[in-house]
């Protein structure tokens, strides 16, 4: 009878302490796409902490160069964290770890305001 009241007890201490190694991150997506005529493209803010999954990718019908960059957002001038530089028809994927702070997705034609790339890009948390 005793082992009846144990064995539900210990299955949901099992199940929180999995779930809390499962569940690091903050489960944030911060995303954006860009069109050709677009000098840049922002995604949202979001809180991460931890290993951010970043991915990007650059068309094959673009004309210009991508940078897929991921920034955190202060009160002052935002600083670049990590990027990467795409050429037409590439795409990337990598891992930056990062403090708990507030951080998006940015993505910028390569030059000053330039245009002609078709891209997108993601940073999870």
């Amino acid at each position: 009878m005793r082992m009846k009241k144990i064995l539900p007890a210990a299955f949901m201490a099992i199940a929180l302490i999995g779930n809390s190694f499962v569940f690091a991150g903050t489960g944030n997506v911060s995303s954006a796409s860009i069109n050709y005529y677009d000098t840049f493209a922002k995604g949202s803010t979001y809180s991460m902490n931890g290993d951010v999954n970043l991915a990007g990718y650059n068309n094959p019908n673009s004309d210009n160069a991508l940078y897929v960059e991921l920034f955190q957002d202060t009160t002052g001038v935002d600083p670049r964290i990590t990027h990467e530089y795409l050429t037409g028809n590439s795409s990337k994927s990598w891992v930056h770890n990062v403090s708990n702070a507030q951080y998006y997705i940015w993505l910028d034609p390569a030059g000053p305001n330039y245009y002609g790339v078709i891209g997108s890009g993601s940073a999870s948390n």
